[in-house]
């Protein structure tokens, strides 16, 4: 829920580029290099639907209190919304914790801003073209939208991801290297 906050937080309405870093980074600081593929696909469609669901929450006033859909069958319909674009990320995101042990910091950042990516372009093309709550979004009023003439949301988005992965690999490794010194 914190990345949908960071688009728009429900007090001010205002987006918070810092929060939306810090909610991948507390998503990529949770996984746990030696989990099993199911389970890092599972997880990440967990952060990816929920964030999804908090994104659109305004889809249940529009289905539910002008299409006049049941409360229940309106809460159901998003949420397979939400779970079946958040496909894209597990899928993705899955790939990247697959090969990440197999690659430096840098490069592996590249890999999950462009993994990322990837799934927010395809949620914006593919099949539904719902682009709705681009990660890109939450950094108009950070010093990442210079660069948004030239790149756009999804350029955005893409460093905003890479800065996020990077951040999570460093408190990555100065846990490991916490753990060395423990031993000596």
């Amino acid at each position: 829920m914190l990345q949908a906050f960071a688009l728009a937080s429900p007090w001010s309405g205002e987006p918070n580029a810092w929060l939306q870093i810090a909610a991948l980074v507390g998503f990529l600081s949770t996984q746990q290099n030696k989990s099993p593929l199911k389970k890092q696909f599972i997880q990440t469609w967990v952060f990816a639907t929920s964030w999804l669901a908090s994104t659109v929450w305004w889809l249940y006033i529009s289905i539910h209190h002008f299409g006049g859909l049941p409360k229940a069958l309106t809460v159901v319909a998003i949420l397979l919304l939400c779970g079946g674009l958040a496909i894209y990320y597990a899928f993705t995101i899955s790939l990247y914790f697959k090969f990440r042990k197999s690659h430096q910091t840098f490069i592996s950042a590249g890999i999950f801003a462009s993994g990322w990516t990837i799934a927010e372009l395809a949620r914006a093309e593919f099949f539904t073209g719902f682009p709705w709550g681009a990660i890109g979004y939450a950094h108009i009023d950070s010093i990442l939208v210079t660069t948004a003439p030239w790149v756009g949301v999804y350029g955005v988005g893409w460093l905003a991801a890479y800065i996020s992965a990077c951040i999570a690999s460093s408190f990555s490794n100065l846990k490991q290297e916490k753990k060395k010194l423990k031993k000596i």
